[in-house]
C-alpha cells in the first residue's frame, strides 16, 4: 500500500472559479478609482486612500478611468468634473450608461463662469451632478472625513 501523503493547502476565499472555469477575483478588499487630471489632488487622495487600507487605481483623464473601471468595477469613483476631453460629466454619463449601479462621487472646485463667479461655478456643477446621478458631491478643498465616510458607506 502506498504511504499516505499529506498535502497542506490554503486557499484565498476571495477567489472562485465559473462553471466554465475561469478564476474571478471575487475581493472584498475596498477599492477607489481617483480621476482627475490635476497631480497634486491625484496624488493626494492616492496616498490618503491607500492610508486608509483602500487598493487605489487612479486616471489622469476622464478616458482613463472609464478603462480602469471596466477592469474594476468593484470600485467607488472619485471623478473631479472640471478636465479636459469630456470631463467628470462625460465620464459620469459614460458609466451610468453602461454600469448603472456604478458607485460615484463627484468633486469640484469650480470654474470662474462669469456673474457669480467661482463659488456658483462650483455649485453649479455639483448640482449638475447630482442630476447625472452621482452618490455624493464634495466641494474643494475637500473635507477628508466626509470624503472618506462617503467612500466606505458606498463599499458596504
Amino acid at each position: 500500500m502506498a504511504p499516505l501523503i499529506r498535502i497542506q493547502c490554503s486557499f484565498n476565499l476571495r477567489n472562485f472559479t465559473t462553471g466554465n472555469g475561469n478564476l474571478q477575483n471575487k475581493t472584498t478588499m475596498k477599492q477607489v478609482l481617483i480621476v482627475d487630471d490635476d497631480d497634486q489632488i491625484r496624488d493626494s487622495l492616492k496616498f490618503f486612500f491607500e492610508d486608509s487600507d483602500f487598493k487605489t487605481y487612479t486616471a489622469a483623464n476622464p478616458r482613463e478611468g472609464r478603462l480602469l473601471y471596466e477592469m474594476h468595477q468593484d470600485c467607488v469613483v472619485i471623478t473631479d468634473m472640471f478636465m479636459p476631453d469630456r470631463g467628470g460629466f462625460g465620464l459620469i454619463k459614460d458609466l451610468k450608461e453602461q454600469f448603472p449601479n456604478a458607485k460615484i462621487i463627484a468633486m469640484s472646485g469650480g470654474v470662474n463662469i462669469g456673474i457669480g463667479g467661482f463659488r456658483q461655478g462650483k455649485r453649479k456643477s455639483l448640482d449638475l451632478a447630482k442630476n447625472y446621478g452621482v452618490n455624493y458631491v464634495f466641494a474643494k478643498p475637500l473635507d477628508m472625513d466626509e470624503l472618506l465616510a462617503s467612500v466606505l458607506t458606498l463599499c458596504q
